[in-house]
Parts: structure tokens; sequence; C-alpha cells
């Protein structure tokens, strides 16, 4: 998996996002079970988090997790961080989300 991704909202939406599981190979790696929570960021580094984890829909080799107004009721940066298992083994993986102000 790649080392993070991106996403931008805009204020107070309410949406899923999903994350698309492939391995080295670009082949589909079906996920057992996942996890996610999202931290707050200022200058690259977490302030703390503010949705604790959760635990994510998983279908195949796509994770899916809902960020909910709570979060996205304050522009800024957050970090996504899943948490995916399969086989007795643990990956992690950031997704950047930008909430920006509907202008």
């Amino acid at each position: 998996m790649s080392t993070s991704t991106y996403i931008k909202f805009y204020e107070n939406e309410y949406r899923t996002i999903e994350l698309i599981v492939r391995d080295m190979c670009e082949e589909d790696f079906n996920v057992d079970t996942a996890t996610s929570h999202i931290e707050s960021v200022v200058n690259e580094v977490s302030t703390g988090i503010v949705m604790e984890e959760t635990v994510c829909m998983v279908i195949g080799n796509k994770v899916r997790t809902i960020v909910p107004t709570s979060v996205s009721n304050t522009k800024g940066m957050y970090w996504v961080i899943w948490t995916v298992r399969k086989s007795g083994m643990e990956y992690k993986h950031k997704t950047i989300l930008n909430i920006e102000e509907l202008s």
C-alpha cells in the first residue's frame, strides 16, 4: 500500500470514504477486518483524536468508514488512520483529509 492518500471535503459534509487495498503487484488485497480513527493535524503534527477508533465496513479489497459532521464541521487538516488486518498481519495507512470552507 502507498504511504498516504488524499481527499477533500467541504465543511459540514457527512460522507463515506473508501480505501481500495492492493498489493505490490497491483492485485486486489482482500481484507479480513479493518478499523479507523481520525486525528486533527496542525503543521503535520497530530493534535489529538477527533473520532475514536471504529470498525470499518469491508467488502473484498474495499474498506469504508463514515466521516461524521462532528469532524467535518471544523475546517482544517485531519488524518484518517486505517488499520487493515489479513491472515494475522496488520497494516497501517494514512489518508490526508482536508476540510475546506465552502465559499
